[in-house]
């Protein structure tokens, strides 16, 4: 699982959708779009959106640093491939551990689908991020090439 944050709330996700990570890079706005799509970079020759998680989550952008990067992930679905980025912060570590530790929290959410159970470790919680269920939620913005 890939590690990230927004702030101080810790995410994570499964990495077999995960092309690369890299640096965040200037981006082409994209007009008319929600302010979480935050533009589309040039990616093996075409043009990804790219996606700021703090900004879909919490409503603030992605702080400028280090370790922020833009994750570019590869989600197929039924005869449709969908490549996007999401910029998101402290994108530095990797922890094993299966999608089934992570408990239901037992409160659905439904503005944000794609967030699933919790994990529990020393430092706190940490919740993961569904990829499929985010890709479906954000359909009405990304397309997919089938």
């Amino acid at each position: 699982m890939l590690l990230f944050y927004v702030g101080q709330d810790r995410y994570a996700c499964v990495c077999e959708h995960i092309l690369e990570i890299i640096p965040p890079i200037e981006l082409k706005p994209i007009p008319h779009t929600p302010d979480y799509v935050i533009g589309s970079l040039i990616y093996g020759g075409k043009p990804l959106p790219v996606i700021d998680w703090c900004q879909l989550v919490e409503g603030t952008s992605c702080h400028s640093s280090f370790h922020t990067r833009i994750i570019i992930f590869r989600f197929s679905q039924e005869e449709r491939v969908f490549e996007f980025g999401l910029m998101a912060e402290r994108v530095t570590k990797t922890m094993s551990v299966s999608e089934e530790a992570f408990m239901e929290s037992g409160v659905r959410i439904g503005d944000s689908p794609f967030l699933g159970g919790v994990l529990t470790d020393e430092r706190g919680s940490i919740q993961f991020v569904n990829v499929e269920r985010l890709v479906d939620s954000l359909q009405n913005i990304i397309c997919g090439v089938g």
